[in-house]
């Protein structure tokens, strides 16, 4: 899990300075952005299932550093699964 998780910080630290997050806050703003970047780079096709999954191996990382870095990101990641349910749906 190492080896893969910090190829991803660092390329989604590059996503983020190229867009020019500056500050630590500004990180949450660039994750889907970097998610679907990475997902349609290369034009590679993905069923449903194979593009939440893959989605969910790039953004969990992510979200994991965030919540280190950046308390109230944790927070409101509780609070989004505690209204919507582990797949952010109602009901």
């Amino acid at each position: 899990m190492f080896f893969v998780r910090v190829p991803t910080l660092l390329r989604f630290a590059e996503f983020a300075q190229s867009a020019e997050a500056c500050k630590w806050e500004e990180l949450p703003a660039h994750v889907e952005p970097f998610v679907e970047d990475w997902l349609t780079r290369d034009d590679r096709q993905y069923s449903q299932p194979q593009r939440k999954a893959a989605a969910r191996g790039i953004r969990n990382p992510i979200q994991q550093l965030l919540r280190l870095i950046l308390p109230h990101h944790a927070e409101n990641q509780i609070l989004t699964v505690f209204i919507f349910g582990p797949r952010g749906r109602t009901g």
